[in-house]
């Protein structure tokens, strides 16, 4: 299943159901809503070696631009699934070995598709942006609900509003909280390199999260739920989150200075 997001009308810079409030946000705060640039996404059963979901991945990059005949035609024929690469990179020692999925072939993709993934349990969640840097991450509610995993996970501001909740209500907060924050550091490339207990995730919507450290303007990042079919997954219970930039480009890339 492929769940492509189209953008709405725009005013200026701000998408119109956000306008005030972006005007308004401080700088560390992420925003709530649909997501607002185009994204495909999809969610599906995970395989048994990391090159058969690169090939997944690869298959909805060629998907995503069979949708767009202008930028996904080169020299008179779409770009077949067969021609794209995805391949690694850390932004911080330069292996290859691990860090961001991005897409290496054909180069003139480069920089102009996103891609991120995420794996839980016997499941994969893809996503591709044509408008700018993206991060995704889906978690089995069970992993987050293990012991000593909130001590590591979450600061005393989180810890102190998932106690306020009921067991079967923090369970899901916690897999809501946890993936807020690996989806935001897939994105900016740190990854757990930031002790997540920097950022504060909320279930008021008028602060979902909270990064003083920030190396972006939050007010550029938009938080969205993942659809997870229940009909598909089964017995799994799945929680995901989908993390972009939807507009302003002058915080990306970092600067080499940036942590």
């Amino acid at each position: 299943m492929i769940i492509v997001v189209k953008r709405p009308g725009f005013r200026g810079f701000m998408p119109r159901y956000h306008a005030t409030g972006l005007l308004h946000s401080p700088r560390l705060i992420a925003v709530h809503g649909t997501r607002s640039a185009d994204v495909s996404v999809r969610v599906r059963a995970r395989a048994t070696t990391t090159a058969t979901d690169h090939a997944a991945l690869a298959a909805l990059v060629a998907a995503r631009l069979a949708s767009e005949p202008s930028t996904g035609f080169r020299r008179g024929h779409v770009v077949h699934v067969s021609e794209i690469e995805i391949a690694h990179r850390c932004s911080h020692c330069g292996s290859s070995r691990h860090g961001q999925p991005y897409v290496a072939a054909p180069l003139h993709l480069a920089g102009t598709v996103h891609v991120s993934l995420s794996r839980a349990g016997t499941w994969l969640a893809l996503a591709v942006s044509r408008t700018g840097p993206v991060g995704i991450d889906l978690e089995e509610i069970s992993a987050v609900r293990r012991a000593g995993f909130d001590d590591v996970a979450f600061n005393p501001t989180e810890r102190a509003e998932l106690a306020l909740l009921d067991t079967a209500a923090a369970d899901h907060a916690r897999a809501v909280f946890w993936t807020r924050k690996e989806a935001l550091l897939k994105l900016t490339g740190d990854g757990l390199r930031v002790d997540p207990r920097e950022l504060t995730a909320s279930l008021w919507e008028s602060a979902p999260l909270l990064w003083p450290r920030a190396p972006l303007d939050m007010t550029t990042v938009q938080i969205s739920p993942v659809h997870i079919d229940p009909v598909r997954v089964g017995d799994a219970t799945l929680v995901g989150t989908l993390v972009q930039q939807v507009r302003g480009s002058e915080d990306w890339p970092r600067k080499s200075s940036d942590r």
